[in-house]
């Protein structure tokens, strides 16, 4: 390059590096006025049309994700595992049946499916009914490769009994999750715990109803023993039945009960033990199997829905793609940063202990999540996920989010949500009116008060929409 050449060069990329800094500079006193001077926020806008960064504030600055992790683990699941594939829980033996029994052991191989149901596995355990079988001679062995903690480092301690952080293990099903409800009764004070579904748990109760909102601390708190066993105590305002989740202790406790009231209920008696064990045997025959549904479906629940377990449980199948050997939170974050990274995004600084968001350990910046959500918009391979993403005013965990429901930003904003207590996150995009990404935006807010407003990022895209 010439020295006229060399000086022309620098002085386009001044002028166009100046014009970019007008536009920021236009942008941010009143987009960013949104935000209140308490809580710690980062905003970044990116113009996908004209590859040019509109505003960026404090984007380069670590912070708590929440649920827009998600689209990480979304990424790199469908990089890795590819959207056609499925979990699959199957049952098998050494013999074939004979004189309507199992001659030796029935084994019941569980590979962390999260969507697991115990419909599904009724179904399964039905399949042997149908084959006439009425007696296991041997044991009942569950075959589960489940060594490794069920649940991530930086989990908050009050969150582990409720749905949202069930275990993620070998062992799932329902979603490792028991709903309930605590029923008022009449002429007493004392609520009962009703379980909506017949699974086996023990729920007691001395919990009351403070009807009258007469008490000035009143709480629940649950608490449990690793045999299911739970116990509520303290009390709730109001006089009307409150809906509870819970989320089970132990996951191979639960398979367990789940899958010896299955047996009865079908009467095929066991001669042996209902039992565990993390290795399979050699040799073994294939005599059921039923599926998750693809990931493609998977993916769309962990961002409609901002499902914590199935994108947990895609982490640590992707770490066991990768890496092989058991299964464990550690091999999945290992595994998902390697794919990300090799995808061009720089990840060297982040912290990633999980891949649903749940963990107050992870920490990544704007620039880094607005790089994914570049790598989405552009890669044909991503297009699912960015159809998958919520639409505000329309559907998942948009549909019904304050701010978000404004003339301005509904069917015009589809973002991932991040949410947990003191966070309000946001990662996604601007759509055109022929439903095009044209903004890749993210906003993270961390360190909102309790009584602080959740529409601060709205707010700050609808200015944005309406200077547009």
């Amino acid at each position: 390059m010439t020295r006229l050449s060399f000086l022309l060069y620098s002085a386009i990329l001044c002028i166009s590096t100046s014009l970019q800094a007008q536009d920021i500079n236009k942008l941010e006193p009143s987009i960013l006025e949104a935000f209140p001077p308490s809580s710690v926020y980062a905003a970044y806008i990116y113009d996908l049309e004209s590859n040019k960064v509109l505003l960026s504030k404090n984007s380069e600055q670590l912070m708590s994700p929440a649920s827009t992790l998600k689209l990480l683990t979304a990424v790199a699941a469908t990089r890795v595992l590819g959207n056609d594939f499925r979990f699959k829980t199957d049952i098998a033996t050494k013999h074939a049946v004979h004189s309507e029994r199992i001659l030796g052991n029935l084994y019941i191989r569980f590979h962390g499916d999260p969507t697991l149901s115990s419909d599904s596995l009724m179904s399964l355990l039905q399949g042997l009914k149908q084959k006439g079988v009425k007696r296991v001679d041997g044991d009942v062995i569950l075959v589960g490769d489940d060594q490794a903690p069920s649940k991530a480092p930086g989990w908050v301690w009050d969150d582990l009994g409720i749905c949202y952080a069930a275990p993620v293990s070998a062992f799932m099903i329902d979603g490792n999750c028991v709903p309930a409800a605590l029923v008022p009764q009449l002429a007493t004070y004392v609520g009962k715990v009703v379980k909506k579904r017949n699974l086996p748990i023990t729920v007691n109760s001395n919990a009351t109803f403070d009807k009258k909102r007469q008490q000035a601390f009143c709480k629940l708190e649950m608490t449990s023993t690793y045999k299911n066993y739970f116990y509520l105590t303290g009390c709730h305002q109001g006089d009307r039945s409150l809906n509870l989740e819970i989320a089970v202790n132990n996951p191979k406790q639960f398979a367990l009960d789940i899958v010896r009231q299955q047996l009865n209920s079908l009467n095929i008696k066991v001669r042996g033990q209902i039992r565990l064990t993390d290795v399979s045997p050699m040799g073994l025959v294939t005599i059921g199997t039923v599926y998750s549904p693809p990931l493609s479906q998977m993916v769309e629940a962990v961002l409609l829905e901002s499902n914590n377990l199935i994108s947990d449980g895609l982490l640590k199948q992707l770490g066991r793609q990768l890496y092989g050997g058991k299964q464990s939170f550690e091999k999945g974050v290992a595994a998902l940063k390697r794919t990300i990274q090799r995808e061009g995004i720089d990840l060297s600084e982040a912290v990633i202990v999980d891949g649903s968001g749940l963990s107050r350990y992870n920490l990544i910046s704007a620039t880094q999540l607005a790089n994914v959500l570049k790598l989405i918009a552009t890669r044909p391979l991503y297009q699912r996920i960015l159809q998958n993403l919520p639409i505000a005013g329309v559907s998942g965990t948009l549909k019904y989010r304050a701010g978000f429901n404004r003339e301005t930003l509904r069917h015009r904003v589809q973002a991932k949500t991040g949410s947990m207590q003191g966070m309000s996150n946001f990662a996604g995009f601007i759509m055109n009116k022929q439903g095009e990404p044209t903004y890749a935006f993210v906003i993270l807010e961390n360190g909102l008060s309790l009584n602080g407003k959740t529409t601060n990022a709205a707010t700050a895209l609808a200015k944005f929409i309406s200077k547009k």
